[in-house]
């Protein structure tokens, strides 16, 4: 018998089909639960807090002119809410040269006090302020600009300050307006913490509106648009500068409040005019932060901005272009009655020709 070698068979195991991987299911649930689940870190566009601020006191406190600007501002001011019988106190005199919409609330009291006095003498006051405001924010940011872009000459940078002033008196003027309107609903909804709310809000959304107008040239609304924008960025580092800001100039007006004292009189002492000075210096840093961190998205902000318009644009050029032929359908829709009426026409020429005709022939039968 001849030995063979059975070859056995190696078990071959049927492999199960691959489940496909299912998605993850959305978490259901409430606005706090949605607000509080873990998300992924998202990298910031903008320079760190400290990085901004170094610059922004760079620009700030290298340039005389800056600094000569701020405080003359700040007197300018002061001296018309006194020419208003309207002291102002030592915490609104550390406000009163902040951010957009800082000084806001302390405007909106002078322009409520002024129905009193004579119409024309408020309606001069509140565009005197405007404007005032106007000159003074924009000569500052103008400056500052230059002072990071490496412009030595402050005539130079302060060329297109009657343009940016225009700006920001538009600026202004909205959110005056906008102040005085929301207030009202927001405090039904919030009570006493509306107005720092919306002052924190109006920071994050329209702090970047000045600088945009001063940098770019561009008119208000457009400064708004890119502003908000630019406050849109992924990123906290953004709401973090805001916050840090508001909560500093809260501290100092209540700080300096105190130092002065509660009984302060109407003309600020040596002590009072130091605080508001080294505050004012403070707000002047903050705006060469801004403008620092303007310089790092601006690339990035344009181009979204023009794509955003050149996706209008066609949108618009369709709605356009389907006029006219709307307007043909109805010139078409129009035509047959036209028509109808010049072949009515031609029908009754053609009955006369032929009564004409059929007379002319009776007349000569009977002839």
């Amino acid at each position: 018998m001849t030995d063979r070698r059975r070859t056995r068979r190696k078990p071959t195991s049927k492999a199960s089909p691959a489940k496909p991987e299912e998605a993850p299911v959305p978490q259901r649930g409430g606005l706090l639960r949605r607000a509080l689940a873990p998300r992924q870190p998202v990298a910031s566009p903008f320079p760190p807090l400290t990085t901004s601020l170094r610059r922004g006191a760079i620009a700030a406190g290298g340039s005389p002119s800056v600094l000569a600007v701020a405080f003359s501002g700040l007197l300018a001011i002061w001296g018309g809410f006194a020419l208003l019988d309207r002291a102002l106190s030592v915490e609104g005199m550390v406000y009163v040269m902040g951010l957009p919409p800082l000084p806001v609330p302390i405007d909106v009291s002078l322009v409520q006090s002024l129905p009193r006095r004579p119409p024309t003498l408020a309606l001069g006051s509140v565009l005197a302020l405007g404007v005032g405001r106007g000159l003074i924010l924009g000569s500052i940011a103008l400056l500052v600009l230059g002072a990071l872009r490496g412009q030595t000459d402050p005539r130079a940078s302060l060329r297109r300050l009657p343009r940016v002033a225009v700006s920001l008196f538009g600026i202004y003027g909205l959110e005056v307006a906008m102040f005085l309107v929301l207030l009202v609903f927001v405090q039904a909804i919030l009570g006493p913490a509306a107005a720092l709310v919306m002052l924190v809000l109006g920071l994050h959304f329209l702090g970047f509106a000045p600088v945009v107008a001063a940098a770019e040239g561009v008119p208000a609304g457009a400064a708004l648009r890119l502003g908000f924008r630019a406050a849109r960025l992924p990123g906290a580092r953004h709401l973090g500068f805001v916050l840090f800001y508001f909560i500093a100039v809260v501290y100092a007006g209540v700080g300096a409040n105190a130092a002065a004292g509660a009984n302060a009189p109407a003309t600020p002492s040596m002590l009072t005019w130091g605080i508001v000075l080294i505050a004012t210096f403070g707000h002047v840093v903050m705006i060469g932060a801004l403008a620092y961190r303007w310089d790092a998205v601006r690339e990035g902000v344009l181009e979204a901005h023009s794509r955003r318009e050149a996706e209008r644009r066609p949108a618009r050029g369709r709605g356009a272009g389907r006029r006219p032929a709307a307007g043909k359908k109805a010139a078409e829709k129009k035509a047959p009655p036209r028509a109808a009426a010049k072949a009515a026409g031609t029908s009754t020429k053609a009955a006369k020709q032929a009564g004409a005709t059929k007379a002319r022939s009776r007349k000569s039968k009977r002839r």
